[in-house]
């Protein structure tokens, strides 16, 4: 569980706790097709990207809270 300030104000991130065997079923469900349409990043492939996009994360970044 994240209790963190960075947590709660930057990431966005929640914690929840279900008993409904349905809700977490479906969250289950749902979770394995994100991760099955995902891609990992590797730490080269980071290190990679083209200087462009560097500059648009730094352009971007103030606006976070809103996407």
């Amino acid at each position: 569980m994240n209790l963190d300030t960075l947590s709660f104000y930057y990431n966005h991130e929640a914690n929840i706790f279900s008993f409904s065997n349905r809700f977490n079923a479906d969250l289950k469900k749902q979770f394995l097709l994100d991760l099955k349409n995902s891609q990992e990043i590797t730490l080269v492939a980071w290190k990679q990207r083209p200087f462009w996009r560097k500059i648009l994360e730094v352009l971007l970044r103030p606006f976070h809270m809103f996407f």
